[in-house]
């Protein structure tokens, strides 16, 4: 059993210091990726133009101060385009130097309408794209630039691969984070097959969910609320089933609701400080 603990504690040490970016339920957190190539190589500076505000993220104007990007990287932005249809600068920015491709990774509250702007310094070339919306959980887009002039569409590009990857680490930490809480709770054997079979449901649910309802009603704030919603859904769900079905190695008082309820806290919160810092 000890040699069980030390394999799980070095798992979970191991995976926080890799710089694989993976949130378990732990659950997964709302994405935009949006890779553009073929770029002339040049130095760019990066916005969003959108209708709506999100979150803590407002329109920019000039001189005003902004967490979410460089202050004179969207002064330029703003000098430089003229937007129409009720499209404003958003408060974010990114910049790169001597580049021909570059990829976006979005985080929470990112507009999920938008055009995206890039604006080629060295040459003092304004593109702009299309309106985009995302379209699911985790929307991928790309463009290759070879054949762009000042228009431009992001076409959808959705990695199952990647996708699939990140659900499967998802789990496997899930259920390392759980497995270690339960030894503490001194469960039986046939206990660990319990929560094994209990989480992969309610992980491929989560998941599943998540991204039907992106698909079909788009990824807004509000979400967020869902997730959290759904988060105290499997708590209960899983301590009612872990009340009914655990059993102790001494035949105690399992105490399966307070086992799910700080199961899931600590990987809830593990993946939390994943998102934040890598």
């Amino acid at each position: 059993m000890k040699k069980v603990l030390s394999f799980i504690l070095i798992f979970i040490f191991v995976f926080i210091g890799s710089s694989l970016v993976i949130s378990a339920d732990t659950g997964p957190k709302p994405k935009t990726t949006i890779t553009i190539y073929n770029l002339d190589k040049s130095d760019y500076i990066i916005g969003y133009a959108t209708k709506k505000k999100s979150g803590p993220h407002s329109f920019y104007e000039p001189g005003s101060n902004t967490y979410y990007g460089s202050s004179e990287e969207l002064d330029v932005l703003y000098e430089k385009y003229q937007l129409a249809d009720d499209f404003k600068l958003y408060d974010i920015s990114y910049s790169y130097s001597n580049v021909d491709e570059f990829t976006l990774e979005s985080g929470y509250y990112w507009p999920s309408d938008f055009k995206l702007l890039i604006y080629d310094e060295i040459n003092d070339i304004c593109y702009i794209s299309e309106e985009v919306e995302t379209y699911a959980f985790h929307s991928y887009f790309k463009c290759n630039f070879k054949t762009v002039d000042s228009t431009f569409s992001l076409v959808k590009s959705y990695n199952y691969t990647n996708e699939i990857f990140s659900f499967i680490i998802r789990v496997i930490v899930t259920l390392a984070i759980e497995m270690l809480i339960a030894l503490i709770f001194k469960y039986t054997k046939k206990s660990y097959l319990i929560i094994l079979a209990t989480n992969l449901v309610t992980q491929i649910g989560l998941n599943l969910g998540l991204n039907l309802d992106a698909h079909f009603n788009g990824r807004q704030p509000i979400m967020i609320v869902v997730y959290v919603f759904i988060e105290l859904a499997i708590i209960l769900v899983e301590g009612i089933v872990y009340q009914i079905f655990l059993k102790r190695k001494n035949n105690g008082f399992n105490f399966g609701f307070l086992y799910s309820i700080i199961a899931n806290a600590v990987s809830f919160v593990l993946g939390m400080i994943l998102w934040l810092f890598y």
